[in-house]
């Protein structure tokens, strides 16, 4: 499984808190989640839930990979290095997972 983590730490939707034993779901969007998904659209639209595989799908892939790039990611790397396993910052529960890969670019690695 390819992921990527997002500003608050989601992974694929999986937003701060979700427990770690859901499979898929609608879920509530995060305020940062909806504020950064408007790039993907062209206008304006108004964003409040997401459907997601959970996370207990993502522990349960042979091999998950986490791309984390770009310097506005850098809090987020650091954070994830550097703290324990949270279901408040879901990219962490990659540490959980026996075949997990984290692939920085530069400038997300910038505060290790």
């Amino acid at each position: 499984m390819l992921l990527g983590a997002g500003m608050n730490g989601h992974l694929g939707l999986n937003e701060p808190g979700t427990p770690f034993n859901l499979w898929s779901h609608v879920t509530d969007l995060a305020e940062t989640t909806k504020l950064i998904g408007q790039k993907y659209f062209s206008r304006k639209v108004e964003l409040y839930k997401g459907i997601t595989l959970g996370i207990r799908h993502i522990l349960e892939a042979r091999t998950v990979i986490l791309q984390i790039s770009g310097s506005g990611k850098a809090e987020v790397a650091e954070r994830l290095i550097n703290s324990k396993t949270d279901p408040d910052f879901p990219a962490s529960v990659i540490k959980e997972h026996p075949d997990s890969w984290l692939l920085l670019d530069m400038e997300a690695a910038r505060l290790l």
